[in-house]
């Protein structure tokens, strides 16, 4: 809500300000239609809002109370202050502005943060005051869908202007706490601080103050004479919320404070109802009658009016890319429900508030989500104590068969909710709530099994989900394995009287199954681990187990074994037999997947069998599903198979994986009701079919001849494959980027090539191959750095260091000395880089959206160009978003040449001329260009016709080759990447291409990516298999 909400956090905050605009319209322009008309000012402060703006000024143009100021008004207002728009933010500014251009109302369109990524905002701001009257951020929508929404809010939100500066007053609603001990009431003070928030906005007298504006108007010092002007009209409206004596009403405490003034006013509010709605414009009135405002006219809105407009803002918050979104939704939808309860309002809190406390929980912040699942259960209690629950009286008014008709498969049914993540408490406070929560919960469940007395299946399900309590959210200091050993008797005797058979073809006995599974695998973890909770110790497992075997004789048969297979020697291994046996008598259902018999039975006994007896087992299962034609059992035990196939020596693999699949591919009445655990083994089972066949091939490739060029066609007889074996050191695994160094004194070496070798977990490690001698230099330390999709790395070489820009982002300074990686903390401009080239003392930065420099003496950034820049220097900078694709630099010819991809539409996209010198661009055309380095010059390779030019070193005017334009594919990337080589264009792809228009293609399994020159020859790729570095070089 603009003008009100607490101290906002970033966006999220900022999002509730729409709804105090929509919460406000249509009553305000009915007591406001005799308002005079009000001058704007509409002002982009972010490229991406250009479109907003446009649409916005056309909508505002057409209001009958509202006239803009012209654009080029606004530019002349801007110089004349010597600002720039992002400047109007600033405290103070906004008046000096609204004073030279007469525009009372300021809407402003940008964002927090220079990043694109951040959502955009809209601001109106009085002048007068310098006051944000809103402040919202656009949600995650079609701007066309919006800008209605947006133009209802401002005008909502205007209303202060048409005030006079006499009438105008300011007021803080700071949250309301609780005046009761040991009852902080956190629900009903924030749903109280929300309604006085938003009644307030209604009236135009009043303009809410966030917590920003509220500092500036109260600081003691650094005090303006508009910041004193507004003092005296300012309050503090502090309320301390308890319930009346009978507890049938509230009693609200309330202190009216003036900034400055040591008499604040003390007002008590009594309401005899716990109607949260009628407290709240009780405070409102005694709140006008202490400031003086006894002309204006105050009325509430009946409470389902109220209730709608806060529903209208559910799907707005959400919709929004901001930080506590689902929160602010939340207190709109409970506020909403509050007003005027129904069905439909309570299902909106109820979905609200849990993606609300998950969103606390996924950001730790425990307290918060703590307080939320305790109003979360207060809720979901209150309602069964007044509505009842749906499911339990559609089943206590049928007859069990009739309910086992309706609700086959009880999915759902059984379990107690979890917050996904689970809540924790870190302090006692925390701990105290979590408690909470874990009572909360079982009366909410006590309740349900007194409304299902009676009733065997609804008290069976009832029955197993208390039960699912003491299982899984014991309370402190429970004795666990005595708390569930009594419930069972109670779950099984209902379970009979609702006439569930002990078999596991009953859905409802396989809840039931599952428990007990459940509650096996915790105390198995009680017995073998130390970590387990002390309320799981106080009784011995067995106690729990003798009552299972009173009560069902051959599930507990499964329990006793599965606890035996961790003893050691004989007796571990007989259990594993007798367990593996017993599974097969159990009445298991062949239709259906059993994933607690699966895993949690059959997979542990397995594996305590030795790798022998594994062997004969599952042959034993698959001679007979092929004796009886039936796959059942071959896919109950898909998991095991899995595991056993992967295991097998490789001249097994194939012949039992053939077998596999030939059995699935019968057509059976039992593979389609386990069609998801047919289809998974059949997947498995088929591709170790050919294993070994891969394998040969894969062998055959490690081990077979290096990748020559004496059989290709044509041209390519002019050259010969060579191939480099450089030696992985440390945990180097693979070359990730080679990079060649034509400085000179490299040069005077042999050549050097510098390799990017790939480490464990992201790392990288250089090293310097010299071409003529193989010797293999490691440089500087190893540094985190892997290469980043579609684009590799970026590698850039000065006399003292050696720059890689990769993932993760910002880019790498390695010298003898040191390794540094630089991000936005050391001044980064933007960690997304695509290019970087060496010229001078300084390295030149490609980023997304930016082109810079970068001094590595005195590790300062200078920004050159920017999508965001409100004023442009140069060709590049502003006018949105951009690549710098490529930068290579001609010493010969002065410049860098830079390649641009736009992404705004504003025609900058092509091959640029930089001069370093004086910091100038200059555009050579306007096609989508790809260069090439080689000997003597750069190859240019564009989209479009002239598709091929040849750029001397030394020279700034590209010389078209048309006789070679068969060698592009005439793609918009373009592509492939090409490279001169004398009369000859080589590709990535191994095709060679002459003047004559022919093309000879070589056999090459992968695209040569590393493509380029090095010295007398070209690096074309790296065999990762054979750990092989190849090149071509022409024959001498």
């Amino acid at each position: 809500m603009g003008r009100y909400f607490r101290a906002m956090r970033g966006p999220a905050g900022a999002m509730l300000l729409i709804a105090a605009g929509l919460l406000a319209t249509g009553t305000l322009m009915a007591q406001r239609d005799d308002r005079s008309q009000q001058q704007w000012a509409i002002i982009a402060l972010h490229p991406d809002a250009g479109g907003l703006a446009d649409l916005l000024t056309a909508e505002l143009s057409q209001s009958p109370d509202v006239t803009l100021v012209e654009r080029d008004q606004i530019r002349r207002v801007l110089d004349e202050l010597n600002l720039q728009a992002s400047g109007l933010v600033s405290r103070g500014e906004a008046t000096r502005f609204g004073h030279l251009s007469k525009a009372m109302g300021l809407v402003l369109l940008g964002s927090d943060s220079q990043q694109k990524s951040q959502p955009l905002r809209v601001r109106l701001i009085d002048t007068r005051s310098s006051v944000r009257l809103l402040d919202r951020v656009v949600a995650d929508a079609s701007l066309d869908d919006q800008v209605d929404i947006i133009r209802q809010a401002l005008l909502a939100a205007a209303a202060p202007l048409s005030v006079s500066e006499k009438q105008l007053r300011f007021i803080s609603v700071m949250p309301v706490l609780s005046a009761e001990p040991g009852n902080p009431m956190h629900a009903e003070c924030d749903m109280l601080t929300t309604l006085l928030s938003a009644e307030f906005f209604r009236l135009p007298e009043f303009v809410v103050l966030e917590r920003e504006d509220l500092e500036r108007l109260t600081a003691e010092r650094d005090v303006s004479g508009i910041e004193l002007k507004w003092r005296g009209a300012t309050r503090m409206l502090e309320l301390g919320l308890r319930r009346n004596e009978a507890n049938t009403g509230w009693i609200a405490s309330c202190r009216l404070a003036t900034p400055g003034n040591g008499n604040p006013q003390l007002v008590e509010v009594r309401c005899e109802t716990k109607n949260i709605a009628e407290l709240r414009s009780k405070i409102v009135a005694e709140v006008l009658n202490h400031v003086g405002g006894e002309g204006v006219a105050y009325d509430a809105d009946s409470a389902e009016q109220e209730a709608a407009r806060f529903d209208r803002q559910v799907q707005l918050f959400r919709s929004a890319s901001a930080r506590d979104r689902e929160m602010d939704a939340y207190k709109m939808a409970e506020a909403a429900y509050a007003l005027a309860a129904n069905r439909k309002r309570f299902d909106a809190v109820m979905r609200h508030i849990v993606d609300a406390i998950e969103e606390h929980a996924n950001e730790k912040q425990w307290l918060s989500a703590l307080r939320l699942g305790v109003r979360h259960q207060e809720l979901k209690l209150a309602d069964l104590q007044k509505n009842g629950s749906s499911l339990i009286r559609m089943m206590t008014r049928m007859p069990p068969e009739e309910v086992r008709k309706r609700m086959p498969a009880p999915k759902g049914f059984v379990g107690v909710s979890h917050y996904s993540p689970s809540l924790r408490a870190t302090n006692a406070q925390e701990q105290a709530l979590l408690n909470e929560i874990l009572i909360l919960r079982r009366n909410y469940v006590d309740l349900k099994l007194r409304r299902a007395k009676d009733h065997p299946l609804p008290t069976f399900i009832c029955l197993l989900q208390k039960y699912d309590l003491e299982l899984n959210h014991e309370l402190p200091d429970a004795d666990c394995v005595r708390e569930i050993s009594e419930l069972m008797p109670s779950v099984y005797r209902s379970a009979d009287e609702a006439g569930i058979k002990r078999e596991m073809s009953d859905p409802y006995y396989r809840l039931l199954f599952g428990k007990m599974i459940s509650t096996l695998s915790k105390l198995e973890r009680v017995r073998t681990s130390r970590s387990t909770t002390p309320n799981w110790k106080r009784s011995d497992p067995q106690l729990w187990l003798d009552q299972l075997a009173r009560l069902d004789a051959p599930l507990s048969r499964l329990a006793n074994l599965r606890m035996q297979l961790h003893e050691r020697g004989d007796a571990g291994l007989q259990a594993a037999t007798k367990l593996l046996a017993e599974i097969k008598t159990f009445p298991l259902d062949p239709t259906a997947d059993d994933t607690y018999v699966d895993v949690r039975l059959r997979t542990p006994a397995f594996y305590r069998l030795p790798p022998q007896q594994r062997h004969e087992y599952l042959l034993d299962v698959l001679v007979a599903c092929e004796s009886q034609q039936d796959p059942s059992q071959l896919i109950l035990h898909a998991n095991s198979f899995r595991m056993y196939l992967q295991r097998l020596p490789e001249q097994e693999m194939r012949p039992i994986g053939a077998r596999i699949v030939a059995l699935l591919n019968l057509e059976h009445p039992t593979n389609n009701p386990r069609s998801r655990s047919r289809a998974y083994l059949l997947g498995i089972a088929s591709r170790y079919a050919a294993i070994d066949r891969g394998r040969d091939q894969l062998r055959a490739r490690r081990n077979g001849a290096d990748f020559t060029l004496e059989t290709a066609p044509g041209a390519w007889q002019q050259y010969v494959a060579r191939t480099l074996r450089p030696k992985p050191t440390g945990k180097a695994y693979a070359i990730k980027h080679v990079h060649y160094d034509n400085r000179k004194d490299a040069v005077s070496r042999g050549g050097e090539l510098i390799l990017c070798w790939g480490l464990p977990w992201k790392g990288m490690q250089l090293e310097r191959l010299n071409l003529a001698t193989g010797k293999q230099t490691p440089i500087g330390k190893e540094f985190k750095g892997a290469p980043v999709a579609f684009r590799g790395v970026q590698v850039c070489v000065s006399p003292n260091a050696i720059f890689v820009a990769s993932d993760p982002p910002g880019f790498t300074m390695v010298t003898e000395a040191f390794t540094r990686t630089f991000t936005k903390e050391d001044g980064l401009v933007e960690e997304d880089i695509w290019s970087m080239a060496w010229w001078e003392d300084r390295l030149y930065i490609g980023y997304k959206d930016a082109f810079g420099m970068f001094d590595p003496e005195t590790f300062e950034f200078q920004l050159l160009a920017s999508s965001l820049s409100v004023e442009p220097k140069n060709p590049i900078d502003g006018r949105g978003g951009f690549f710098v694709r490529q930068l290579l630099t001609d010493r010969a010819a002065g410049c860098i040449w830079m390649t641009v991809q736009d992404n705004a539409n504003a025609d900058r996209t092509g091959l640029w001329r930089v001069n370093p010198q004086t910091n100038t661009f200059h555009r050579l055309s306007d096609r989508s260009t790809q260069l090439t380095a080689a000997p003597g010059g750069l190859l240019v390779h564009n989209n479009r016709a002239p598709y091929l030019a040849w750029l001397p070193t030394g020279t700034t005017t590209p010389i078209e080759l048309p006789q070679f334009s068969h060698a592009s594919a005439k793609t918009p990337g373009p592509s492939p990447k090409l490279i001169r080589v004398g009369e000859h264009v080589i590709s990535e792809r191994g095709g060679l291409f002459t003047a004559d228009g022919t093309s000879h293609q070589a056999a090459v399994k992968d695209h040569w990516s590393l493509l380029q020159f090095a010295g007398d020859g070209i690096v074309t790729h790296y065999d990762h298999l054979r750990r092989t570095l190849h090149l071509i070089e022409r024959k001498k």
